[in-house]
């Protein structure tokens, strides 16, 4: 599978897409270009190009008299013989400007296929600012795909490539919505930003736990739900890439079709993903290699919150979970929700806990009395029926 290189912004992003698309596909598609060219002029006459020096003499030779700039650094090079080892720049001189392959020897269509990547490996390479729009992608990677195809190439590894730029991109996947009305917990809620903070703050950006407990019915799912919506949308997407994803703990079988649903969304490799799930392997297991699977991808986003929700037995549930002191896991937090207050951890540096079970605050009782009640909220009887 295509790699793509973590990013900050989107645009961040977007310029180290194309940084990869000129440092990894296009120099390794040019390599064969060059091999399958020398080869249809030369291998009766030099033999076939096998990357050693018996080529590399060869090629060597017959550039000797060319004036070109940076002479001395592409003839060593090419002395070598070893394709492996040449870049964009040494390539695009072995392919398009050579006495040997290059000139009149290729065609028209072939010599502006291979301006054109040249032109655009310098714009990228040597762009002042780091950056690029959306548009400005649009346009390149669609002339690399044009280019490819004039020179013959697949853009099999382009075409996944924008799949995952695309698929990388801020999500947010939240517990569901009850089918009766909520109110907002803000009360609640600007207590524990206060306290993530803190916790992100304490820890340095490594990963973090909180854990709100009450009993069922007691709002801990609507609240951890409120508060990563809360999270996500004070994130600049223009800046930082992010996403909230929640994660069915009831038992190890929901929390593990969580887990095949999380590597979905965060385009891992399908490959590993199917050999996973349909290995013979205990749930336990098979969680623990998706989770290291999730690892892969994770990097790419700049900050995050799982939601582990509805979480019944902590014992069974937590060792399957990220794990504090990891650095995979840096720059995320993790909200559980749960009914056994006893099973949470005291407070630490890296943990924090609310419980719910004294119910709601009476200002959020008004609001909610009035709103399922369609009674104004200042009326006399409200403050008696809370």
């Amino acid at each position: 599978m295509p790699d793509v290189l973590p990013w900050g912004s989107e645009e961040e992003r977007n310029h180290m897409c194309m940084v990869s698309v000129f440092d990894k596909y296009v120099p390794k598609e040019l390599r064969k270009f060059f091999k399958r060219e020398w080869n249809s002029r030369y291998k009766a006459s030099f033999g076939a190009w096998d990357d050693t020096s018996v080529s590399g003499s060869h090629l060597s030779h017959l550039e000797q008299t060319r004036s070109r700039p940076h002479k001395k650094m592409f003839q060593d090079k090419f002395k070598d013989g070893d394709t492996n080892q040449w870049d964009c720049s040494v390539l695009f001189d072995a392919i398009l400007f050579s006495k040997s392959i290059g000139g009149s020897k290729l065609n028209s269509i072939t010599q502006k296929a291979l301006d054109n990547l040249r032109n655009l490996r310098n714009d990228v390479k040597h762009k002042e600012t780091p950056a690029l729009s959306d548009a400005e992608f649009e346009t390149m990677i669609t002339e690399v795909e044009n280019a490819f195809k004039d020179l013959g190439i697949p853009i099999n590894d382009i075409t996944e490539m924008k799949t995952q730029r695309n698929e990388s991109k801020s999500f947010l996947d939240l517990p569901l919505k009850p089918n009766h009305d909520v109110v907002c917990r803000s009360d609640r809620i600007d207590e524990i930003l206060s306290d993530l903070a803190i916790l992100r703050n304490n820890m340095g950006g490594e990963l973090t736990y909180f854990y709100i407990s009450g009993n069922p019915g007691s709002g801990k799912s609507q609240l951890s739900r409120q508060l990563c919506e809360h999270l996500f949308k004070s994130v600049n997407s223009k800046l930082e890439t992010a996403f909230v994803m929640t994660l069915n703990a009831k038992d190890t079988d929901t929390l593990l079709n969580s887990y095949e649903d999380f590597c979905r969304r965060l385009n891992c490799c399908k490959r590993d993903l199917l050999d996973i799930i349909n290995s013979k392997e205990s749930k336990e297991r098979k969680i623990e290699r998706l989770r290291l699977l999730i690892t892969t991808r994770i990097k790419f986003w700049k900050k995050w919150w799982i939601i582990v929700d509805n979480v019944e037995d902590l014992e069974i549930i937590y060792p399957l979970l990220p794990q504090i002191n990891c650095k995979d896991w840096d720059n995320g937090q993790i909200i559980i929700t749960i009914q056994n207050t006893s099973s949470v951890p005291c407070d630490s540096s890296s943990s924090k806990h609310i419980s719910l079970s004294d119910g709601m605050k009476s200002e959020v009782s008004h609001q909610l009395l009035s709103l399922l009640s369609g009674t104004d909220v200042n009326d006399p009887i409200l403050e008696e029926v809370c």
